[in-house]
């Protein structure tokens, strides 16, 4: 299952510097930084090829480059690009982007985003069939979680609707009552029980945060959407499931839409200095 798909930006290099610009760049400079992303950020399926692939490229690079100094940027590209076409077999997320522009100068270190908030429940519900809601996310500490629902839950009722023997129509009714704020009823089942819960709709992340549930030793985290904040809460939710004595991990990515990277965070500019802020990247689990 993939872990993380990966989208880095190699942009903005300058062929020649002045007296106060960067250094000129080469295609080693090109094709070190895309490594030194690869080997730091990405986890994928093809996550243990990634040292063998990057040194034998390089190894590649040297040969190449043996007669022109300095080596044209493009043998740089070429290099990296081999790599990157292994994991797009697997993963058509993986890219690198030769097109971003440069961050400003003022934004050398990004500063975390605040993400966006609304009044709901922090609860998600999806179609399972025409006659079946099926809770598929309840962000922790959110309205839903303080009511006691859970991921896998089946809404058989909102309020006083209990007619509603659609689906469609009930998820319809769920919205229009989560937009109120006002308190609500729900019927749900879970395994062969019923039972019934108040929801208070607050204020709240908008769009679903990471949450981790455990099926025996192994942590489960949900990942619903990918915006301002995911990969900070994450990372945390994987430092949390190791901390714990997680002895495997799954991301749970079946009813996340997809996003752009750009719409989780906004990636530096190597060439200007710039770094990757920890917080706003997931990372390989040391421990799992």
């Amino acid at each position: 299952m993939q872990v993380l798909s990966l989208t880095f930006a190699l942009s903005g290099v300058v062929l020649g510097g002045g007296a106060a610009g960067p250094s000129p760049v080469d295609a080693y400079a090109v094709f070190d930084t895309g490594a030194r992303l690869l080997r730091t950020y990405y986890a994928g399926p093809n996550m243990g090829l990634v040292d063998s692939l990057l040194t034998n490229q390089r190894k590649v690079l040297v040969t190449r480059c043996a007669t022109t100094t300095p080596c044209p940027l493009y043998l740089g590209r070429d290099a990296l690009e081999v790599v990157m076409n292994v994991f797009r077999y697997q993963d058509g997320h993986n890219r690198v982007d030769w097109e971003a522009g440069p961050l400003p100068k003022h934004n050398a270190q990004p500063q975390p985003v605040a993400p966006p908030k609304r009044v709901w429940t922090g609860m998600l519900a999806r179609l399972l069939s025409p006659a079946d809601l099926l809770v598929v996310h309840v962000d922790h500490g959110s309205p839903a979680e303080r009511a006691g629902l859970r991921a896998g839950d089946v809404v058989l009722a909102v309020g006083a609707q209990d007619d509603l023997g659609d689906a469609e129509l009930r998820s319809s009714f769920l919205a229009d009552v989560e937009r109120t704020g006002e308190p609500f009823t729900l019927r749900v089942r879970r395994g062969s029980a019923e039972r019934t819960v108040t929801v208070a709709p607050a204020l709240w992340t908008a769009g679903g945060q990471p949450s981790l549930r455990w099926e025996g030793k192994s942590a489960i985290i949900s990942v619903p959407s990918f915006n301002l904040g995911s990969g900070a809460a994450f990372n945390a939710l994987v430092t949390r499931a190791v901390t714990q004595g997680a002895n495997g991990l799954v991301v749970d990515l079946r009813w996340n839409p997809g996003e752009a990277s750009t719409s989780a965070w906004k990636p530096p500019n190597p060439w200007r200095g710039e770094r990757e802020p920890d917080a706003g990247r997931a990372q390989r689990p040391a421990g799992l």
